[in-house]
């Protein structure tokens, strides 16, 4: 080979090795350290999802590590759709009507005159249960005074039922197929509002998230 050609060869592998960027360098020279290099599988985070074992080229942290515990209690984020759709609106109408007993040992009579006269020893039964609720389909307005019709040929007075009002269209669902996780609905006795969940269960700690159920929605 040339000897020029191989001198010129020698002197560009040492200028390349001697060169640093000028950037670089001048960040070594403000802060009077050497700036080490980074190694590519350091402080790398594993894509969000679940590891059920260590991984070698990354951190299992952040989302992975909420994801990851999260599937410990059988949660897989996001969650998967249920698999449901809502009845027919019309299932929800009826024409069965609801009373609450509030006498005790109330009477049922075989007929409106019967119930008319109140006389109980025509009693055909008793409902003697401290707490007892009747369905009725027909009811009728005899002298000024209501009866109910609870079941056929037996009647009530409405001085033994408090009648209850308009059935709730509260509906269920239908299910296409077995569900992957449990379900439920918020059900708020107290106000029949939305519902504010918490960070830990019970009262002692006041830790609301901001996070607003409504009443009957589906969790």
């Amino acid at each position: 080979m040339n000897t020029k050609i191989l001198g010129s060869i020698i002197l560009l592998v040492v200028g390349l090795t001697i060169y640093a960027p000028p950037a670089l360098a001048q960040a070594e020279q403000a802060s009077g350290q050497q700036i080490q290099s980074v190694n590519p599988d350091d402080d790398i985070l594993c894509l969000p999802g679940i590891y059920r074992h260590a991984m070698g080229n990354c951190s299992i942290a952040g989302p992975a590590t909420y994801r990851t515990k999260m599937a410990e209690y059988g949660i897989d984020l996001p969650l998967s759709p249920l698999p449901i759709t809502n009845p027919d609106f019309s299932l929800t109408y009826t024409d069965v009507y609801y009373g609450q007993v509030r006498t005790e040992n109330a009477p049922v009579y075989p007929s409106i005159e019967a119930a008319l006269k109140a006389d109980r020893k025509q009693a055909i039964r008793r409902i003697d249960s401290p707490f007892s609720y009747i369905s009725y389909t027909e009811e009728a307005v005899v002298e000024g005074k209501r009866f109910y019709m609870v079941e056929p040929g037996g009647w009530m007075t409405a001085n033994d039922v408090i009648r209850i009002g308009a059935v709730p269209l509260f509906q269920g669902v239908t299910f296409t197929r077995t569900p992957n996780h449990s379900l439920g609905w918020v059900l708020s006795y107290l106000s029949n509002g939305p519902v504010e969940t918490k960070a830990t269960p019970g009262n002692q700690i006041d830790d609301y998230t901001g996070h607003i159920l409504q009443n009957r929605e589906i969790i």
